[in-house]
């Protein structure tokens, strides 16, 4: 089993990259005789500069379930790059999700990224377990910061918002912009970086411990590849996401009114509120300026007055250079497992199955939030009393065991009381086209509702072959 050389692993890890840190916690109380694996943690050189580099100081914390035969939890985290894109930072693969598990990792990572008391540090997360407590303790200075999407989804459950009411509660600080801080250039309120990683990683969260590290390190080796071609084709030297908010924001000052103090004020009317910009420090009332480090509304049209541009105020952390900055280190390779000296270190065994607390039902039901199929329901499946359809659930479905249904009348017939002779020829996918020609042998003096075309031959009427 691949736990037997996660220490030979830790040291090639060490070796390759220097400066990266990995550290394995064993359990030799259970089983004296034995090393039960516990936990890992992994935070490559390579990441750890270029976080401290070239992204804000802005962190998401979550948790995934492993698939593997041994389960466990991968914990993680997740910053963000330049272009408001998922930067991971480090990951470790814990027994279960539990205070002492988030403690044990939150304390490597401070000591990687140097992150002191979390001085001007905001942290993202959800009410995983342990975690809260932990940051309070670890990271007193921190910004702790919930994501709204996951609490929401939770006030979504309760019977006064089913019943079409208000939510009778507080509304906590962490989800009010009026209380962020303006240093980190980031007004997020929605963990969905780590979701994102989460989801990034799906196949190989259900492959073995180190084969599954392997192949994140690989996702991230190309990942720096991608996004360093992807700064080649940015237009301008703001990223495209940045880009994309400022134009917004230059589509909306037609509705403002500005008025200059001919030195550095503006009072800027939108509808029935005023807001005042200060370019001598920077600012504007409605802090979207300070918080995001891009120019507001506001701000645009103070600009635009007096014949300036805004693109010069965006925030350095939405440059280029400040982007390339978060992938110009690189992660070493290594070689695999079969060619890996033979060492001393002592073989880890796995740790023992134990029922994940929390984990999701084999049929899990989507929360309301959540974003649903948009063509089809699922490409193979079975349903009780139905047989299985490939296709997803499309028109032009095939349907697997089912009998051919049976249709009275199917063929030739004669009508009881008219005494004709009908050809059925059933629905489309079951018509049958037989070269045998079919005689009607009934009387002939019959109302039949058919009337010839008109087309008359030497006097008579006629019909020609086709129409026959």
């Amino acid at each position: 089993m691949e736990f037997n050389r996660l220490a030979d692993y830790a040291d090639i890890i060490k070796q390759t990259n220097l400066g990266s840190s990995c550290w394995i916690r064993t359990d030799s109380e259970t089983l004296p005789s034995k090393k039960l694996f516990v936990y890992f943690y992994l935070c490559l050189d390579a990441l750890k500069r270029e976080w401290l580099e070239g992204c804000r100081r802005i962190i998401g914390f979550d948790g995934c379930f492993l698939k593997e035969i041994c389960k466990g939890e991968l914990l993680v985290a997740v910053g963000r790059n330049g272009n408001n894109q998922m930067f991971p930072i480090a990951w470790a693969v814990v027994d279960q999700e539990t205070k002492h598990s988030w403690r044990w990792f939150i304390t490597y990572l401070i000591a990687d990224l140097q992150l002191g008391n979390g001085v001007r540090l905001i942290v993202m997360s959800y009410m995983q377990k342990g975690l809260i407590p932990t940051i309070r303790e670890l990271l007193p200075m921190a910004e702790h910061r919930m994501c709204a999407r996951h609490i929401w989804s939770n006030w979504s459950k309760t019977e006064e918002v089913k019943k079409g009411g208000n939510i009778s509660v507080d509304v906590p600080k962490d989800l009010m912009k009026a209380y962020f801080r303006e240093d980190s250039k980031c007004d997020v309120i929605e963990n969905n970086m780590c979701e994102t990683f989460n989801s990034w990683i799906v196949g190989p969260r259900h492959k073995s411990i180190i084969t599954m590290l392997e192949e994140i390190r690989h996702k991230i080796m190309n990942r720096t590849i991608k996004m360093r071609k992807f700064v080649e084709t940015w237009v301008t030297d703001i990223a495209p996401m940045a880009r994309m908010i400022l134009e917004e924001n230059k589509a909306l000052p037609r509705r403002c009114k500005v008025m200059w103090n001919a030195e550095h004020g503006f009072e800027v009317d939108e509808g029935v509120y005023r807001f005042i910009v200060d370019f001598s420090i920077m600012t504007c009332t409605c802090r979207s300026w300070m918080l995001r480090g891009i120019p507001c509304q506001h701000t645009v049209c103070a600009f635009y007055d007096i014949e300036m541009d805004p693109e010069d105020y965006v925030s350095h952390w939405y440059r280029k250079e400040t982007f390339l900055k978060a992938y110009q280190h690189f992660i070493q390779p290594i070689s695999n497992m079969k060619m890996w000296p033979d060492s001393s270190n002592p073989c880890i065994e796995p740790p023992k199955p134990k029922p994940m607390p929390g984990r999701p039902k084999r049929c899990k039901r989507k929360a309301k939030d959540k974003p649903r199929k948009k063509y089809g329901g699922p490409g193979l499946g079975r349903e009780k009393g139905r047989g299985t359809t490939l296709g997803g659930g499309s028109a032009n479905a095939t349907t697997i065991g089912h009998k051919r249904p049976r249709h009275t009348g199917f063929g030739i017939f004669t009508d009881t009381i008219s005494g004709t002779t009908i050809l059925n020829p059933g629905i489309l996918s079951e018509r049958v086209i037989l070269a045998r020609t079919f005689k009607d042998t009934s009387a002939t003096n019959l109302d039949i509702g058919f009337k010839l075309p008109g087309l008359k031959f030497k006097g008579r009427n006629a019909v020609t072959r086709s129409q026959l």
